[in-house]
């Protein structure tokens, strides 16, 4: 938690817990809480170290990569529910995500999956031929010579 009216200073060993534990879970709040420090801190750090905004955008991704392979655990591996009877528990069923197998679909295969995806257009061949216009008269006034300007002496 941080400390109210206390400044605690973000050292580089600071930064380098919050990098581990945000590589983690990703979770801002309980990061900082757990170096000391207030998210404004954390926030004006990556601001003003290009570095350490570097390393936390790294971080971020580990945690990210980390929900996806959870994710794909419990919608294609599934997990064990246990199964009771008469109080008792008595063995386990495996059950699967249907709804994390669709989220992850909708991810790595937008154009077959995802309900609102929209292809992007290929230009069309008159866009295409303005194009190739525009390039070659470009291509022109560049080779074009450059006339000299003309100098006068007025001392």
């Amino acid at each position: 938690m941080a400390h109210i009216g206390r400044r605690i200073e973000f050292t580089k060993r600071r930064k380098a817990k919050l990098l581990k534990l945000m590589a983690v879970d990703g979770n801002v709040g309980t990061s900082c809480a757990a170096v000391g420090i207030a998210r404004v801190t954390l926030y004006r750090h990556l601001d003003s170290d290009t570095e350490f905004a570097a390393a936390y955008a790294e971080a971020r991704e580990t945690a990210a990569d980390v929900l996806e392979a959870e994710a794909y655990r419990r919608a294609v591996e599934g997990v064990p529910e246990p199964v009771y009877q008469g109080g008792r528990e008595v063995g386990a069923v495996q059950r699967y995500s249907d709804v994390l197998l669709m989220l992850l679909l909708r991810s790595n295969r937008p154009s077959k999956f995802r309900e609102n995806y929209v292809p992007r257009e290929a230009p069309s061949d008159n866009a295409i031929l303005a194009l190739v216009d525009v390039l070659a008269r470009s291509r022109q006034a560049i080779s074009e010579p450059v006339p000299e300007e003309e100098t006068t002496d007025g001392g």
